[in-house]
Parts: structure tokens; sequence; C-alpha cells
């Protein structure tokens, strides 16, 4: 891999080029990983499938050779800002000290979304109706119990038991979701 090479490439296309490049680069899925990548990504696993997708018709269209490791999204921020990859993608989004101190920057890829798991005493199975604001205070830790009056006037027909709401996820930087991040050198 030869991340100024890549970054020449770039240099050499303007910026539209590179516009260009990252709407190829949604709509690509690298086959086999190559070691001499013209344009090596890494990062989150979560957007492995599509990038790997994008890639491959991506390199259909342009003579470079692209690969994207899928080693988790703290490990593509350490490469890129170690500058061993060309790009990274998170879903730990960088603050803009981060971005500034490593000449980056970001924009979102792709977005994802929460399904919440609900496993009640009593409660059958897809029907327990949570609003989006309702989930919000869950998952905000400002609704605690799920006898709680908001969610009885939603599920009038249902006995919600009188226990603690537990809000169990991904251990990681962030307990909320967000769209998985390209992060590419200025």
């Amino acid at each position: 891999m030869q991340v100024s090479k890549f970054n020449a490439w770039l240099k050499g296309r303007g910026v539209q080029s590179l516009g260009w490049l990252l709407c190829a680069l949604l709509s690509v899925t690298l086959p086999v990983a190559k070691a001499n990548s013209d344009i090596l990504g890494a990062g989150a696993t979560f957007a492995q499938p599509i990038i790997d997708t994008w890639l491959y018709a991506f390199q259909k269209a342009q003579p470079l050779r692209a690969e994207y490791q899928a080693v988790g999204s703290a490990e593509g921020i350490r490469r890129i800002t170690s500058r061993t990859v060309d790009f990274a993608v998170t879903d730990i989004a960088l603050t803009q000290s981060e971005l500034v101190h490593d000449d980056l920057f970001q924009y979102p890829l792709v977005v994802s979304g929460i399904t919440p798991v609900v496993n009640l005493p009593g409660v059958p199975s897809n029907v327990l109706r949570i609003t989006p604001d309702l989930l919000a205070k869950i998952m905000m830790g400002e609704l605690t119990e799920w006898d709680d009056p908001a969610l009885k006037e939603i599920n009038p027909t249902l006995t919600l038991p009188s226990m603690p709401i537990l809000v169990v996820h991904r251990k990681r930087a962030q307990a909320r979701p967000s769209p998985s991040l390209i992060t590419w050198p200025k």
C-alpha cells in the first residue's frame, strides 16, 4: 500500500473527482484482499459488506487496486491517524479537535439503525409499543420502569410488570447509534 501514491492520484484529479471516487466507493466488495493495494482502508466491521461491494465496482472502473480491512472502528482510527491507511470507516465520530490535530475530515457514509429487543414476563412477543420519544427517554435513562404511566398509556391492553428497565448495549465509546463515518487525510 502506498498512501502517497493514492494521495497524489487524488490531488491530480481535484475535489470533484474525489467526490466521484467517494460515490464510486458507495457502489463496490473486494472478493480477495491484496497486500499491495493502491488504496487501503480499514475500520468498522459493520460497513464491510457494502464497502466491499463498492470497492469491487470501483476496481472494475479504475486501474487502481483497493482493499478494505474490517478491523474495528478503534483500529481504523489508529491506522488513519498513523497514516498507514488511506481512509478509515468508524462508528465512533472524531471530535473537531481530533480532526484538526490529525489533519483529517469525516462525513457520514453508511447509516445503521438499532432494534430494541424486549423480554418481559407476561408480555407476548411483538406486542409492546414504544414510541421514538419513549425509546429516546429509555436510552437516556429518563424512563426507568416498565410500568411507567407513559408506557401504560400507549399499551392499555398490556399488564406491564413493575420492574426496572435494563438497557444492554455493545460496549464502545458511544452508547447511541451513529452513522458510520469515513475519515480521510486532508
